[in-house]
C-alpha cells in the first residue's frame, strides 16, 4: 500500500536527515508548509470553481482500475512493441537490398563470364 510505503519512509528519513544542516531543515518545513497549504486551499470548492478545476473523473463501474505502476508497464510494452517492429522493418530493408546486390553481382558475373568465353 502506497500509504504505509510513504509512513514507513517518513519514518526511515528521521536518522537520514539528523546530520544535515539546518538550512536544508529550513528550506524543507518552508516548502513543505507552502505546499501543504496550497493543496488544502486548492481543494476548497470555491477555489475550484473560480479557478475552472475539476473533480477527478470516477471510476467506470466494473473497469479495473490501473496504477502508475501498471501504466508505466504498459507504455514500455508499447514501446519495445514499436523498437521490435522498426528493427524487423529495418532488417527486411536490409535483406531486400542483399538480395538486389546479389543479382546485380550474378548478372555482373555472367557478362564477365560470356566475355571471357568470347575472349578465348
Amino acid at each position: 500500500n502506497m500509504v504505509n510505503a510513504m509512513r514507513a519512509l517518513a519514518i526511515v528519513m528521521v536518522p537520514l536527515t539528523a546530520y544535515f544542516n539546518s538550512a536544508v531543515l529550513c528550506y524543507w518545513v518552508t516548502n513543505n508548509s507552502f505546499t501543504m497549504g496550497q493543496s488544502l486551499f486548492f481543494k476548497l470548492e470555491p477555489v475550484k470553481k473560480m479557478f475552472g478545476i475539476w473533480d477527478p473523473p470516477k471510476p467506470v463501474p466494473g473497469q479495473e482500475t490501473k496504477g502508475l505502476f501498471d501504466e508505466v508497464q504498459k507504455l514500455m510494452a508499447q514501446k519495445e512493441e514499436e523498437v521490435n517492429a522498426l528493427a524487423e522493418e529495418r532488417i527486411k530493408a536490409h535483406n531486400e537490398i542483399v538480395a538486389k546486390q546479389k543479382k546485380v553481382r550474378q548478372s555482373l558475373m555472367k557478362k564477365e563470364g560470356l566475355k571471357k568465353k568470347g575472349e578465348k
